[in-house]
């Protein structure tokens, strides 16, 4: 009983950690700075110091060169390092200083070494985060609303920053660089929430998609077990550069993004332009548009991310696009209204708000079990930063060369393409495949209800209880032990099989390959509201006993 109860206060403490865990990563996505920047630098160098619009799109392209050069090398050093928070902490510094020089000069060239330094910052903490919410979420079907929830706590930090630069520019003016300087400390936060996660909390493997849910360790055919065997090994990065589905979906990601990132940039300066004391008023009513809707689009994917598939979503993201750049050709064409304009980027958050979110969970379906989840999530992110630092300096090359009409009309030719190469080239693994009936083809429903009914049967005993209502009671508290709300979540039903497989009380240890969290959880909950009430529990153990006996007699 003693060692019982000092392994259910080692879950209780991991429960807790993890719990804190995701708790900082979401503050830490609140107060990171991720793309909120780049308009009002340009804003702020082109309109107020005169400069060369050109200039804008040099740096922007310099600094995603830089980027580029180490984000594969980054990604794959992330998937190797247990250094992964001092790693993110340090990048977020970083990034915070050169974020807050912008401040301090109007030199071009010192402002280009600056951005060219956040660059390789921003490669390391911006895949980092990433593979912190793979590693926290201790079970599958909690990570795409994870990811959806971290998203939408990093709009809701963007909004609020964005309506302070707004406010600090409007009454301040013309001594507006302290808006560099809130958003250089909002890194610094976020740099401290970093560190305040337990280390404990996240799983090194887990984190680059290399862990699967296990098959097995008992006895089994030797080709199973050479399964098993096989789901650990790290894939070489051949079999990754040469993965079609992966090579597709990345050239989407540099088409979507040379057709989206110039937009909102050339937008505000063609809203701003003439007026400079509200130019950068329209700059923050811009991004707040943005990154209001891209919030309130991430918390509707919350809700839907597991019922429709990933490559339906970003086909709706590509015709967001193609919509609103239509829309802003028409109005300057013959409604030229900056308010009207402005309403535009209510498109823009919706069409980022998807494909922002959809991002990692693309990458993470692709990379299933390779071990190479931040490798390959580098690589995409690297073609995000070839598109996005292209579509700038296209963008301001058209509207020097011609007019800003040109230039949103090349936006929209490009979004076309994207999206025609998105639906006949793009796929990708299901949502949430059935991690057993995948690998193991011996997966039965049934035997796994069998067994876990026998299990929990030999964990009463070891508890020192009998098969009653009373009894199936104190098993079902024992389980909720994270939030003892009087249902049982995901988590703890994840906690309780770990408990049961380690047991070395409890017989027949091999047939751990027969449960499956995500089919039993399904299973029990009968109304499908996410939670285990005690009558389902009490529902799906009713024939336990019986059941026993039979595996006892066979």
């Amino acid at each position: 009983m003693k060692v019982l109860d000092q392994e259910k206060g080692i879950d209780a403490s991991l429960s807790n950690k993890t719990v804190l865990a995701k708790k900082y990563l979401l503050m830490a996505n609140f107060f990171v700075e991720t793309n909120r920047l780049e308009p009002f630098v340009a804003v702020y160098f082109v309109v107020l110091k005169g400069w060369n619009p050109l200039n804008i799109g040099i740096i922007s392209v310099v600094m995603n060169v830089v980027s580029i050069l180490f984000q594969i090398p980054v990604g794959d050093f992330l998937d190797k390092t247990p250094y992964k928070k001092t790693v993110t902490a340090i990048a977020l510094l970083v990034a915070s200083i050169t974020t807050a020089c912008v401040g301090w000069t109007e030199n071009f060239w010192v402002v280009l070494v600056a951005k060219a330094i956040e660059g390789v910052a921003a490669v390391i903490f911006l895949p980092a985060l990433t593979t912190f919410v793979f590693g926290i979420c201790t079970v599958t079907e909690e990570i795409p609303r994870f990811i959806a929830t971290n998203e939408v706590s990093n709009k809701i930090g963007s909004t609020l920053f964005t309506l302070c630069c707004g406010l600090i520019t409007y009454f301040l003016y013309p001594d507006i660089a302290s808006m560099f300087y809130l958003l250089g400390a909002g890194g610094v936060t976020a740099a401290f929430f970093i560190a305040l996660i337990p280390s404990s909390a996240i799983d090194m493997d887990r984190a680059r998609q290399l862990r699967r849910e296990a098959v097995g360790e008992g006895e089994s055919d030797t080709e199973d077990e050479e399964l098993v065997e096989d789901m650990s090994e790290v894939v070489s990065y051949s079999a990754v550069l040469k993965d079609r589905k992966i090579l597709a979906f990345a050239v989407a990601t540099f088409l979507y993004h040379l057709a989206n990132a110039g937009v909102l940039p050339l937008l505000v300066q063609y809203v701003a332009t003439g007026n400079e004391r509200t130019s950068m008023v329209f700059t923050s009513a811009s991004l707040l548009t943005t990154y209001v809707f891209q919030g309130i689009t991430a918390q509707v994917l919350r809700s839907i991310i597991e019922k429709v598939a990933p490559k339906n979503l970003l086909i709706a993201a590509h015709f967001v696009l193609i919509i609103r750049g239509a829309m802003i050709i028409s109005m300057i064409q013959w409604w030229d209204n900056e308010y009207m304009l402005i309403a535009t980027q209510v498109l823009d958050g919706v069409g980022a708000g998807i494909y922002d979110t959809l991002l990692p969970l693309m990458v993470s379906l692709l990379t299933d079990g390779t071990g190479r989840f931040g490798f390959t999530y580098s690589l995409i992110l690297t073609c995000w930063r070839l598109g996005h630092g292209a579509s700038f300096l296209l963008g301001e090359a058209i509207v020097h060369a011609v007019s800003y009409q040109a230039a949103f009309l090349t936006f929209v030719g490009i979004a076309i393409f994207s999206l025609l190469w998105l639906v006949i080239l793009v796929d990708h693994p299901p949502l949430l495949p059935n991690k057993i009936q995948r690998f193991n083809p011996f997966f039965d429903e049934e035997m796994m209800k069998v067994v876990f009914r026998k299990r929990v049967l030999a964990y009463m005993r070891e508890i020192g209880g009998e098969f009653s209502i009373d009894g199936l009671n104190d098993v079902f508290l024992s389980i909720d032990e994270i939030d003892k709300n009087g249902t049982l979540e995901k988590d703890e039903m994840a906690l309780f099989l770990e408990k049961l497989s380690d047991s070395s009380n409890l017989e027949s240890a091999e047939e751990i390959d027969h449960i499956d969290l995500d089919a039993l959880f399904r299973a029990i909950d009968t109304d499908g509201n996410g939670k285990i009430e005690f009558a389902e529990f009490v529902n799906y153990l009713k024939d336990a006993e019986q059941d026993a006996l039979s595996i006892a007699s066979a």
